[in-house]
């Protein structure tokens, strides 16, 4: 494969990688296998929850559940660092 091909793949799974992230899903999506996600209560008018549903202390009710979505919490990649 070429740089140019490379570089295209590249900016590729970067795009697919953000809008992964980034994209809002209903709260109908979630699954035990997304574990802790960002919960937003749409309006957004403060600070998304950290958890999931089946948290002790879930902040939300039965009738939110048509306002809130949820998006993925980015994991860094960290690159290594020479001493």
């Amino acid at each position: 494969m070429n740089d140019e091909v490379l570089a295209r793949r590249k900016k590729d799974d970067l795009v697919y990688t953000l809008s992964n992230l980034l994209t809002p899903e209903g709260y109908d999506f979630w699954s035990d296998d997304d574990g802790s996600v960002l919960w937003w209560l749409l309006p957004v008018e403060e600070p998304p929850y950290v958890g999931t549903p089946t948290d002790d202390g879930w902040p939300f009710y039965e009738e939110d559940e048509h306002r809130l979505y949820w998006t993925r919490i980015p994991t860094p990649m960290f690159r290594e660092v020479d001493a």
